[in-house]
């Protein structure tokens, strides 16, 4: 039996973001869910309200940390690219004063 063409196939609804993220959202409110079975909702939300400022610090301490690296990493890019500059121009001068010899040898 051939193929048929399916049209429901091809037809998109909405953004992949929009059909992939409920399932990871729903994974995460089940297992919270399931470990706070039994804890008063109002013990949970004053938790997770103290929990809060201690993972935005953290999150900070973490982008500085990145940015301090960054930059070390900048840094150490121009560095290298100045070295790079400098043996391509040692190299340049070198390629001359051999090709300038070996013209100077050929005449004599």
């Amino acid at each position: 039996m051939p193929a048929t063409w399916n049209p429901s196939a091809v037809e998109h609804y909405g953004s992949p973001l929009n059909t992939v993220s409920p399932h990871p959202a729903a994974a995460t409110i089940l297992a919270a869910c399931h470990l706070c079975h039994g804890v008063p909702l109002a013990a949970t939300t004053a938790a997770a309200g103290r929990l809060t400022p201690a993972i935005m610090a953290l999150i900070l301490v973490i982008l500085a940390i990145l940015g301090g690296v960054a930059r070390g990493l900048a840094d150490l890019t121009a560095v290298l690219l100045r070295l790079a500059a400098a043996m391509t121009s040692v190299l340049f001068i070198l390629v001359i004063i051999i090709v300038v010899a070996v013209v100077v040898l050929m005449h004599h």
